[in-house]
């Protein structure tokens, strides 16, 4: 009999784009440390993703969990910018908010009350 195994661990940073790959994760309440931390959130309190935008597939995000930074381009293309991973930075809310044409703002939450869990994504959003 085959015994169970995990081939790989991903973990999405900023709920709905890229994910990266990671070795090991610390497990959280809800979900490994540090996926979906970060959701973007339009000033109607619904969450950007690809179900309310298809532009969430033609942004690429890579992550440097270490020093908290996120680096955005446009796929096949080869200018990056490059933001503080972090709630409150008003540049990256900008460039979000122009990329998706949507007034938003990256909302942070570290009990995994971002994942796809109904009950605690409102209160993660309405605390």
């Amino acid at each position: 009999m085959l015994k169970p195994f995990i081939k790989r661990i991903r973990i999405y940073p900023i709920k709905s784009l890229d994910p990266i790959a990671i070795q090991k994760s610390d497990i959280g309440i809800r979900s490994l440390k540090h996926d979906r931390s970060f959701a973007m959130l339009a000033e109607d309190g619904r969450f950007v993703n690809g179900k309310r935008t298809g532009l969430v597939n033609t942004l690429k995000a890579e992550y440097d969990i270490e020093n908290s930074t996120v680096k955005f381009s446009q796929r096949n293309e080869d200018q990056k910018f490059t933001f503080e991973l972090r709630e409150s930075n008003d540049e990256l809310n900008d460039f979000l908010s122009n990329y998706f044409n949507i007034k938003l703002f990256l909302l942070h939450r570290t009990k995994g009350e971002l994942m796809d869990i109904p009950s605690a994504s409102r209160e993660a959003v309405f605390s």
